[in-house]
């Protein structure tokens, strides 16, 4: 199985087989973000792989086994080894498969990326409480609070001087944030962009990106998605929002 298109794989499934060797596979949902960045690692590394995307409103009995969680994404190699968490997921790959190298090799740069990575964490969680939020409308100390944390980045980058933030080339901390950056269109949230000129160039360079560009969805499909997930009042970990 492979990609976004593939069918998502529901309560009542058959477990799927062993991973074949030579390959490893990827337990995702095709709109979960964190889910997103492992796919991102897989692609930007040409590591081979396949998705298999669960049904996260229905989760089959046999994934709570495979993370008792029940969260993608979830990394299971032909060994039959798990790693789960996304950032770990992503960690992981890096290290397991070094012929392109993600993460600085230099221990500094590595906790610059790290400390970067921290600042960033505030926004997920603002992006999950404004599509929870039942007045779109009447969002604006939300949009506020996004332009703060934006203001920061922005910040990061005009120190570094540099496109990306990890440097003049993309590296893991931009796949890390891409996609909820990536969102932003979806959610009618690109005024809260507006201030920061650095940091709408890091999106314009990332959606450049062959690997970004290859995974993208249009914002039609997204938003349909969004809908459905207001409609069905589902638990805010199902989707990763």
């Amino acid at each position: 199985m492979s990609g976004g298109s593939a069918k998502s794989l529901a309560k009542g499934s058959a477990p799927p087989g062993p991973v074949p060797e030579g390959l490893i596979r990827v337990y995702s949902m095709r709109f979960c973000p964190f889910a997103l960045r492992t796919r991102l690692v897989l692609k930007a590394k040409g590591i081979r792989h396949e998705v298999v995307n669960i049904n996260l409103k229905n989760k089959p009995e046999w994934f709570f086994k495979k993370n008792p969680a029940g969260l993608v994404p979830v990394l299971e190699n032909s060994r039959g080894q798990l790693i789960y968490e996304s950032a770990i997921t992503c960690e992981y790959l890096d290290e397991a498969y070094p012929e392109k190298k993600l993460l600085p090799a230099d221990p500094y740069e590595k906790a610059c990326q790290k400390m970067v990575f921290e600042l960033f964490s505030k926004v997920p969680p603002l992006v999950g409480r404004f599509i929870r939020s039942e007045n779109k409308e009447d969002c604006s100390d939300l949009k506020e609070e996004f332009r703060q944390e934006f203001s920061k980045l922005e910040e990061v980058l005009t120190n570094k001087k540099t496109t990306f933030f990890g440097g003049n080339s993309l590296s893991m901390i931009d796949y890390l944030m891409w996609p909820w950056f990536g969102w932003l269109e979806a959610l009618e949230l690109n005024e809260c962009v507006d201030h920061t000129p650095k940091l709408k160039l890091w999106m314009a360079a990332m959606r450049k990106d062959p690997t970004v560009s290859a995974l993208l969805i249009d914002v039609k499909t997204f938003q349909g998605f969004l809908n459905l997930y207001v409609q069905n009042s589902l638990e805010a970990c199902d989707y990763g929002l």
